[in-house]
């Protein structure tokens, strides 16, 4: 069994303050093919070529939950 790794694809929109406005993941066992594979996404592939987007991929990212801001607001409170 061959192993892969997990990429994920995100495109943020430097207009409006650089929200998030799409995502996909894959996995696979290179670079070069989650590359190809984003590349030929519907969801991603209609950003490509335009400035006005951010794409970034990230590989084997594991964050589950960032609870920072509600730990901070929540000591606060009490």
């Amino acid at each position: 069994m061959k192993k892969t790794n997990h990429y994920i694809c995100t495109v943020y929109d430097s207009i409006n303050n650089y929200d998030k406005i799409a995502s996909s993941y894959c996995d696979v066992t290179t670079n070069l093919k989650a590359i190809k594979h984003f590349k030929s996404n519907e969801c991603i592939k209609k950003f490509i070529g335009n400035e006005r987007y951010e794409i970034e991929i990230k590989q084997n990212l594991i964050l589950l939950q960032d609870s920072s801001e509600y730990l901070k607001n929540w000591k606060k409170q009490k």
